[in-house]
Protein backbone atom coordinates (compact mmCIF):
# COMPACT_ATOMS: atom_id res chain seq x y z
CA UNK A 1 0.00 0.00 0.00
CA UNK A 2 1.66 3.19 -1.24
CA UNK A 3 3.35 3.97 -4.54
CA UNK A 4 6.19 6.13 -3.29
CA UNK A 5 9.90 5.36 -3.58
CA UNK A 6 9.98 2.65 -0.88
CA UNK A 7 6.72 1.03 -1.99
CA UNK A 8 7.76 0.79 -5.63
CA UNK A 9 11.28 -0.38 -4.77
CA UNK A 10 9.90 -3.22 -2.63
CA UNK A 11 7.25 -4.06 -5.23
CA UNK A 12 9.70 -4.14 -8.14
CA UNK A 13 12.24 -6.33 -6.37
CA UNK A 14 9.62 -8.74 -5.03
CA UNK A 15 7.97 -9.03 -8.44
CA UNK A 16 11.31 -9.57 -10.20
CA UNK A 17 11.99 -12.54 -7.90
CA UNK A 18 8.66 -14.19 -8.75
CA UNK A 19 6.37 -12.95 -5.98
CA UNK A 20 2.91 -11.86 -7.13
CA UNK A 21 2.54 -8.20 -6.19
CA UNK A 22 -0.43 -5.81 -6.15
CA UNK A 23 0.36 -2.13 -5.61
CA UNK A 24 -2.44 -0.15 -3.96
CA UNK A 25 -2.36 3.62 -4.42
CA UNK A 26 -4.82 6.41 -3.71
CA UNK A 27 -4.66 7.80 -7.27
CA UNK A 28 -6.40 5.90 -10.08
CA UNK A 29 -4.19 7.55 -12.73
CA UNK A 30 -1.08 6.22 -10.97
CA UNK A 31 -2.59 2.72 -10.82
CA UNK A 32 -3.36 2.88 -14.54
CA UNK A 33 0.21 4.01 -15.34
CA UNK A 34 1.68 1.16 -13.26
CA UNK A 35 -0.51 -1.43 -15.00
CA UNK A 36 0.19 0.05 -18.44
CA UNK A 37 3.96 0.64 -18.13
CA UNK A 38 5.06 -1.74 -15.37
CA UNK A 39 7.73 -0.68 -12.88
CA UNK A 40 11.26 0.42 -13.71
CA UNK A 41 13.88 0.03 -10.94
CA UNK A 42 17.28 1.55 -11.67
CA UNK A 43 20.45 1.19 -9.56
CA UNK A 44 22.66 4.24 -10.29
CA UNK A 45 25.68 2.57 -8.65
CA UNK A 46 25.68 -0.58 -10.81
CA UNK A 47 23.82 0.76 -13.85
CA UNK A 48 21.45 -2.21 -13.63
CA UNK A 49 17.82 -1.62 -14.64
CA UNK A 50 14.93 -3.97 -13.84
CA UNK A 51 11.53 -3.77 -15.52
CA UNK A 52 8.60 -5.76 -14.17
CA UNK A 53 4.83 -5.98 -14.53
CA UNK A 54 2.63 -5.78 -11.43
CA UNK A 55 -1.06 -5.34 -10.75
CA UNK A 56 -2.24 -2.02 -9.33
CA UNK A 57 -5.48 -0.88 -7.70
CA UNK A 58 -6.87 2.48 -6.61
CA UNK A 59 -8.31 3.49 -4.32
CA UNK A 60 -7.91 0.93 -1.56
CA UNK A 61 -11.30 -0.45 -0.59
CA UNK A 62 -12.26 -3.52 -2.61
CA UNK A 63 -12.02 -6.78 -0.64
CA UNK A 64 -8.60 -8.42 -0.91
CA UNK A 65 -8.01 -12.15 -1.29
CA UNK A 66 -7.76 -13.55 2.26
CA UNK A 67 -5.17 -16.08 1.03
CA UNK A 68 -2.82 -13.30 -0.08
CA UNK A 69 0.47 -12.72 1.67
CA UNK A 70 1.23 -9.87 4.05
CA UNK A 71 0.15 -6.33 3.25
CA UNK A 72 3.13 -3.96 3.37
CA UNK A 73 2.21 -0.38 4.26
CA UNK A 74 4.49 2.26 2.71
CA UNK A 75 2.58 5.52 3.16
CA UNK A 76 3.48 8.71 5.01
CA UNK A 77 2.89 8.46 8.75
CA UNK A 78 0.09 11.04 8.64
CA UNK A 79 -1.90 8.73 6.37
CA UNK A 80 -1.55 5.57 8.49
CA UNK A 81 -4.75 5.86 10.56
CA UNK A 82 -6.95 6.33 7.47
CA UNK A 83 -5.20 3.57 5.54
CA UNK A 84 -5.57 1.22 8.53
CA UNK A 85 -9.35 1.76 8.62
CA UNK A 86 -9.77 1.19 4.87
CA UNK A 87 -7.46 -1.80 4.92
CA UNK A 88 -9.36 -3.35 7.84
CA UNK A 89 -12.52 -3.26 5.70
CA UNK A 90 -10.73 -4.74 2.67
CA UNK A 91 -8.65 -7.41 4.46
CA UNK A 92 -9.75 -7.80 8.09
CA UNK A 93 -7.58 -10.82 8.88
CA UNK A 94 -4.43 -9.73 7.08
CA UNK A 95 -0.89 -9.74 8.42
CA UNK A 96 0.22 -6.12 8.04
CA UNK A 97 3.82 -4.91 7.92
CA UNK A 98 4.74 -1.25 8.40
CA UNK A 99 7.69 -0.24 6.18
CA UNK A 100 7.49 3.34 7.42
CA UNK A 101 9.61 5.81 9.35
CA UNK A 102 8.51 7.02 12.80
CA UNK A 103 7.68 4.78 15.74
CA UNK A 104 3.90 4.81 16.18
CA UNK A 105 2.62 3.46 12.86
CA UNK A 106 2.59 -0.12 14.15
CA UNK A 107 0.43 0.93 17.12
CA UNK A 108 -2.08 2.56 14.76
CA UNK A 109 -2.21 -0.58 12.61
CA UNK A 110 -2.55 -2.79 15.72
CA UNK A 111 -5.86 -1.04 16.53
CA UNK A 112 -7.30 -2.90 13.52
CA UNK A 113 -5.11 -5.99 13.03
CA UNK A 114 -4.10 -8.84 15.33
CA UNK A 115 -0.76 -9.47 13.59
CA UNK A 116 1.43 -6.47 12.85
CA UNK A 117 5.06 -6.54 11.78
CA UNK A 118 7.51 -3.68 11.92
CA UNK A 119 10.08 -3.14 9.19
CA UNK A 120 13.13 -0.87 9.31
CA UNK A 121 14.08 0.19 5.78
CA UNK A 122 17.67 1.24 5.14
CA UNK A 123 17.59 1.75 1.39
CA UNK A 124 18.52 4.87 -0.50
CA UNK A 125 15.74 5.32 -3.06
CA UNK A 126 14.17 8.17 -4.98
CA UNK A 127 10.97 8.34 -6.99
CA UNK A 128 11.67 9.61 -10.51
CA UNK A 129 8.17 9.25 -11.92
CA UNK A 130 4.92 7.37 -11.35
CA UNK A 131 6.52 4.08 -12.39
CA UNK A 132 10.27 4.79 -12.10
CA UNK A 133 12.39 4.53 -8.95
CA UNK A 134 16.13 4.79 -8.29
CA UNK A 135 17.53 2.53 -5.56
CA UNK A 136 21.21 2.21 -4.72
CA UNK A 137 22.57 -1.20 -3.75
CA UNK A 138 20.83 -4.09 -2.03
CA UNK A 139 19.32 -2.24 0.91
CA UNK A 140 19.10 -3.47 4.49
CA UNK A 141 15.72 -4.42 5.98
CA UNK A 142 15.02 -5.49 9.56
CA UNK A 143 11.73 -7.22 10.44
CA UNK A 144 10.08 -8.26 13.65
CA UNK A 145 6.67 -8.89 15.18
CA UNK A 146 5.27 -5.77 16.83
CA UNK A 147 6.03 -5.00 19.61
CA UNK A 148 8.48 -7.87 19.99
CA UNK A 149 9.19 -11.39 18.86
CA UNK A 150 9.84 -13.37 15.71
CA UNK A 151 7.16 -15.66 14.28
CA UNK A 152 6.29 -17.52 11.09
CA UNK A 153 4.93 -14.34 9.46
CA UNK A 154 8.28 -12.60 10.05
CA UNK A 155 10.22 -15.53 8.61
CA UNK A 156 7.88 -15.82 5.62
CA UNK A 157 8.16 -12.16 4.60
CA UNK A 158 11.89 -12.06 5.38
CA UNK A 159 12.48 -15.12 3.17
CA UNK A 160 10.64 -13.44 0.26
CA UNK A 161 12.61 -10.22 0.70
CA UNK A 162 15.90 -12.12 0.83
CA UNK A 163 14.96 -13.93 -2.38
CA UNK A 164 14.33 -10.47 -3.89
CA UNK A 165 17.93 -9.48 -3.14
CA UNK A 166 17.62 -7.51 0.10
CA UNK A 167 19.92 -7.95 3.08
CA UNK A 168 17.35 -8.92 5.75
CA UNK A 169 17.64 -9.16 9.52
CA UNK A 170 15.09 -10.58 11.95
CA UNK A 171 14.67 -8.60 15.16
CA UNK A 172 13.42 -9.91 18.52
CA UNK A 173 12.60 -6.29 19.52
CA UNK A 174 11.52 -4.30 16.48
CA UNK A 175 10.39 -1.35 18.62
CA UNK A 176 14.02 -0.77 19.68
CA UNK A 177 15.17 -1.03 16.08
CA UNK A 178 12.54 1.50 14.95
CA UNK A 179 13.73 3.96 17.62
CA UNK A 180 17.34 3.41 16.53
CA UNK A 181 16.41 4.23 12.92
CA UNK A 182 14.61 7.38 14.10
CA UNK A 183 17.71 8.48 16.02
CA UNK A 184 19.91 7.81 12.99
CA UNK A 185 17.53 9.84 10.79
CA UNK A 186 17.89 12.69 13.28
CA UNK A 187 21.67 12.78 12.83
CA UNK A 188 21.36 12.90 9.04
CA UNK A 189 20.36 16.55 9.10
CA UNK A 190 23.39 17.39 11.25
CA UNK A 191 25.68 15.51 8.86
CA UNK A 192 24.20 17.40 5.93
CA UNK A 193 25.01 20.75 7.57
CA UNK A 194 28.65 19.88 8.36
CA UNK A 195 31.16 20.35 5.54
CA UNK A 196 32.35 16.98 4.26
CA UNK A 197 35.98 17.97 4.97
CA UNK A 198 35.05 18.37 8.67
CA UNK A 199 33.18 15.07 9.13
CA UNK A 200 36.15 13.25 10.68
CA UNK A 201 36.91 16.00 13.17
Amino acid sequence: VGAGAVGLCLAARLASSGTAVVVATRRPDTARAIERDGLRLEDPASGETTRVRVEAVAPLGAPLDPRAGPVVVCVRSGETAGVARRLADAAPGAVVASAQNDVDNEDLLAEHFARVLGMVVRQTCTLRGETHVLATGRGRLVLGRHPSGIDAAVHGLADRLEAAGFDVGRSPCIVADKWLKLCQNGTSSVNALVRRSDHRS
